[in-house]
């Protein structure tokens, strides 16, 4: 799924642009970011300035960016913690997690 304020998709590339409030999930991941670009063809999905939740366990945090490709999501500038967003008492943070 992908939703957004403002979404350009250009059929004879596969490709996608959405900016505005980027809300993007798949089976494993929950994002909302500022910007999203993908390539449906190659399955890849670039996000900026996003918060994330884990979904298939528990983990959640915000990272400068993102990159999803196919099952394999590498995110840059990023924390981690399974605390409950509201009441968050550790987290990692780390140049770069990578999630599959």
């Amino acid at each position: 799924y992908l939703g957004a304020p403002l979404l350009r998709y250009f059929s004879r590339e596969q490709r996608f642009e959405a900016e505005a409030g980027v809300q993007y999930q798949d089976r494993g991941l929950l994002v909302a970011a500022e910007r999203a670009r993908g390539d449906l063809a190659a399955d890849t999905t670039e996000l900026e300035a996003l918060r994330y939740q884990l979904l298939a366990q528990r983990g959640n945090g915000v990272a400068r960016s993102a990159e999803v490709r196919g099952e394999v999501s590498a995110l840059a500038g990023v924390t981690y913690t399974t605390c409950d967003p509201e009441r968050e008492t550790w987290q990692f943070r780390a140049e770069r997690i990578e999630l599959d």
